[in-house]
């Protein structure tokens, strides 16, 4: 693809961060990421349109776009974008979530405009062809059937649905068969114009890239876009509701969810190092109790989802039927300590380190900086100092958890699903109730 475009004016918006943020002329944002002595990139396209955008009548067509482009987009079908890119070595993928869709690939240095040729037709020119829609809708109906098979992650769709009850941020990701069945194209080129809007994109160069070459290709591809008003979605409300599936399965699945911030909240890094406190790795504190001390349970983790508006902190467990009332019992009693009396010195210096720890070796990776500077670039229009990070984190102190803990207790913001035995649902009710 060879657009000849004129070259527009570049503005840089942050350039304290760990990466660079620019913008075009049309109000594209472009994040460069040069790491040194690498020999590899990640590049691609996020556009701030997902699942929030959907309503009960087209739930799905966000992933369900993110499959069908790459049945034929700009001057490729199916077959020569899959051999277009391994012929020059580009692993090329996308992802869907709730708030934004991205299309990316991974390539050597010497095949960025390739890789970005690729990333960016999927985004401008998909085909939209009828008969690859009805095709490529058997292929999401299996996705859909592996995940319902899957307890855990049926059971985190369910407990999804429950936290944000009758509204796109509670629908699932993938739909379901019923609003696969019903998508058409007209629909789909519908949805797809809200992707074609440079306020609402983001194009991200990392790794082994050059920030001329970078921004001449943003502008090459997308220098021709208009703008318009940004996609908005509507703000997200915490509901209080229980979903449970019975299966004949000998495992109970259970998820529990309460308050976290959302993503720009100064509660950010507090509300991380409480699940880190909770359920963030062996030393933490359900880890301890739950399994080492008691065996209720062979794994539990707790961590947060974050959106623009609000968040969730999510407990998942397996366990047997008849031990998901003492396991959702003593969580809670958990948080009902921190809340009441913090964590002590030892172990909130521990979840501090870790946490600091895991996020620093991710800035390791060019694609993980790259996610992370996208996800703070749509939140906060900037990118973060890492300095800024680390100090943030050290200087949690003791009430700042406690405050979480104690927002976490509050009913107003309590959902739960579970997969399982009939007789492991009144533990759903009591926690609800």
């Amino acid at each position: 693809m060879s657009l000849k475009l004129k070259t527009t004016s570049k503005t840089i918006i942050n350039d304290s961060g760990f990466a660079r943020l620019k913008r075009l002329e049309n109000g594209a944002t472009v994040i460069i990421d040069k790491v040194a002595g690498l020999k590899s990139a990640c590049i691609g396209v996020w556009v701030g349109v997902g699942t929030r955008n959907e309503d009960e009548t087209n739930n799905g067509i966000a992933h369900f776009l993110e499959h069908l482009v790459f049945k034929g987009a700009g001057d490729r079908n199916a077959t020569q974008i899959a051999e277009d890119a391994e012929a020059h070595g580009i692993y090329l993928n996308a992802a869907t979530s709730y708030e934004r869709t991205g299309f990316y690939a991974r390539c050597l240095a010497d095949e960025i405009e390739q890789a970005f040729a690729l990333c960016s037709d999927l985004v401008l020119r998909p085909h939209f062809d009828p008969k690859e829609a009805e095709l490529e809708k058997n292929v999401v109906l299996h996705e859909l059937n592996e995940a319902f098979d899957d307890a855990e992650d049926r059971c985190s769709v369910l407990n999804q649905m429950a936290s944000f009850d009758n509204q796109p941020l509670g629908r699932p990701i993938l739909g379901d068969a019923q609003s696969l069945a019903a998508l058409n194209i007209d629909q789909i080129q519908k949805f797809h114009s809200a992707y074609l809007n440079p306020n609402n994109i983001i194009i991200a160069f990392g790794g082994a890239v050059d920030e001329n070459q970078s921004m001449e290709l943003a502008n090459r591809f997308f220098g021709h876009l208009k703008p318009s008003p940004k996609v908005e979605f509507a703000h997200g409300i915490a509901t209080r509701k229980s979903l449970f599936e019975t299966r004949r399965m000998e495992q109970f699945q259970v998820a529990i969810s309460t308050y976290a911030p959302g993503a720009g909240s100064g509660e950010m890094y507090a509300s991380q190092i409480f699940a880190g406190l909770l359920g963030g790795g062996m030393a933490s504190r359900l880890f301890q109790d739950l399994r080492e001390r008691l065996g209720l349970v062979y794994g539990i983790d707790a961590y947060t989802e974050k959106y623009v508006d609000i968040g969730r902190f999510i407990i998942s467990a397996g366990c047997a039927p008849q031990n998901a009332a003492e396991v959702i019992k003593r969580t809670m009693g958990h948080i009902e300590d921190l809340a009441m009396n913090g964590p002590d010195e030892r172990e909130l210096m521990r979840a501090k380190k870790t946490f600091e720890t895991a996020f620093m070796m991710s800035l390791e990776n060019p694609s993980s900086r790259v996610n992370a500077a996208i996800s703070q670039a749509f939140v906060l229009g900037k990118t973060l100092d890492t300095d800024d990070i680390s100090r943030a984190i050290r200087e949690t102190t003791p009430d700042e958890i406690k405050e979480i803990a104690t927002k976490s207790l509050n009913p107003a913001f309590h959902s739960a699903a579970a997969v399982g035995k009939k007789s492991g649902e009144k533990a759903l009710k009591a926690f609800i109730n």
